[in-house]
């Protein structure tokens, strides 16, 4: 059975803003972007623990994934087989501050 993927607000949000930076110059590219980052998150969904673990976390409970040129970071809740995407990040911006 598969996991639960929740997209907090504050990292759709994100997804949408930079979709719509992208769309200034390619529409075509933004939506290649869009489907991209749903498609990676929801692999996540059969496996939920394919990310590394970030370092910059110091409780050890956020993974990462990639996906052209961002990080998306989430928590793995094994207990409701859940999986909660906490953040979108550009990778060219330093290390993000995140979500408790």
């Amino acid at each position: 059975m598969d996991w639960v993927v929740i997209w907090s607000e504050s990292a759709l949000l994100a997804a949408e803003a930079a979709v719509r930076h992208i769309a200034e110059q390619s529409p075509v590219a933004a939506e290649q972007v869009r489907a991209a980052l749903f498609a990676a998150t929801d692999v996540l969904a059969q496996f939920p623990e394919i990310g590394a673990m970030y370092e910059g976390d110091e409780c050890g409970r956020t993974r990462e994934i990639n996906c052209y040129r961002y990080r998306i970071f989430y928590r793995v809740r094994p207990v409701e087989r859940r999986v909660d995407i906490i953040l979108l990040w550009h990778s060219a911006r330093q290390e993000p501050q995140l979500p408790s």
